[in-house]
């Protein structure tokens, strides 16, 4: 499923848990996300492993359903 299928079934308050979000595609994803309009509050979490640095992005719904 992508986002825009995703996104009309969250409820108020659901947590979004991005992956890779380090990765060239994510971009227009995360300016998405981390648009207040959009009604998400977001934080950038980093992770390493064997001194490969990875992304990642965990969001708040904020926005309730019509």
């Amino acid at each position: 499923m992508t986002s825009t299928q995703v996104e009309p079934r969250l409820d108020h308050l659901a947590i979004v848990a991005s992956d890779n979000t380090d990765m060239a595609g994510a971009t227009g994803y995360l300016e998405y996300l981390r648009n207040p309009a959009n009604g998400y509050q977001t934080t950038a979490v980093l992770t390493s492993a064997l001194s490969i640095h990875h992304g990642h992005e965990i969001a708040l719904r904020k926005k309730k359903k019509p």
